[in-house]
C-alpha cells in the first residue's frame, strides 16, 4: 500500500510502498477516507522526534484519519465490515503505524468510534487528536456559563475547537493568536 513515511533517520518522510495491515484475532482493517495533520505530524514527517521517541521504521506518519472498516478479525464485535468510522491511533513507542496511508489496522491500540452519519469524513479526521484535548481542557476547568475563559492560541487546531465549544457551553471567550501564524511555523523549521 502507499504511505507517507520515514524510512531512514537522515531524510523527512516520503510517499512510499509498505505492507498492507494484517488482521489479527481482535484488529480492525480501516480504508483511509481522509487524516488530518497536527503539530506532531509535521515534526515527526521531518525527523524531528528521532531524539524524542523510538520509532521502527518504516514509520508511517499521521494519527487522526476517518474511513470504512474494511475487515475484523473474528474476536471484533463492535465493528463490522462496511461501517464508517473515526480514530487515531496514540504515539506509543515504538512508533510504526499511522494514518498517513491507504489503511490502518489495530485493536487496543487503535482509539476507533463511529463516525456520524451527519459528519464527512474530512471534517471526522480532523476531530480525534484537537477535539479530545480541547474537550478534555473544558471538563478540566468546570466553567459555567456565564464564565469568562482565555484561550492562548485560538488558531491552532485545539485552540479552534475550544473556542467553539466554550461558546456552544456560554462561556465567554477572550483569545488570542499569533498575527502570522504561517511565519511563525516556517521560523520553527516546519515545512
Amino acid at each position: 500500500m502507499k504511505a507517507f513515511a520515514l524510512e531512514s533517520t537522515d531524510k523527512p518522510a516520503a510517499l512510499v510502498t509498505v505492507p498492507k495491515p494484517e488482521v489479527g484475532e481482535a484488529d480492525v482493517l480501516v480504508a483511509v477516507r481522509a487524516a488530518s495533520v497536527n503539530g506532531f505530524d509535521v515534526y515527526q514527517a521531518n525527523g524531528f522526534l528521532f531524539g524524542m521517541m523510538e520509532h521502527a521504521l518504516p514509520t508511517v506518519v499521521g494519527r487522526d484519519f476517518s474511513g470504512v472498516v474494511e475487515a475484523v478479525g473474528p474476536g471484533v464485535h463492535e465493528f463490522a465490515t462496511g461501517d464508517e468510522v473515526f480514530g487515531f491511533i496514540p504515539s506509543t513507542p515504538p512508533l510504526k503505524s499511522g494514518a498517513f496511508a491507504e489503511y490502518v489496522a489495530g485493536g487496543r491500540e487503535l482509539v476507533l468510534a463511529a463516525k456520524p452519519a451527519d459528519l464527512d469524513f474530512h471534517d471526522a479526521a480532523a476531530l480525534p487528536l484537537a477535539g479530545s484535548a480541547a474537550l478534555d481542557l473544558l471538563e478540566a476547568i468546570d466553567g459555567h456559563e456565564g464564565d469568562v475563559i482565555l484561550i492562548v492560541g485560538a488558531t491552532g487546531g485545539v485552540g479552534t475547537m475550544a473556542v467553539q465549544l466554550a461558546a456552544q457551553r456560554g462561556l465567554t471567550v477572550v483569545a488570542t493568536a499569533r498575527p502570522d501564524e504561517e511565519a511563525f511555523v516556517r521560523e520553527l523549521g516546519a515545512t
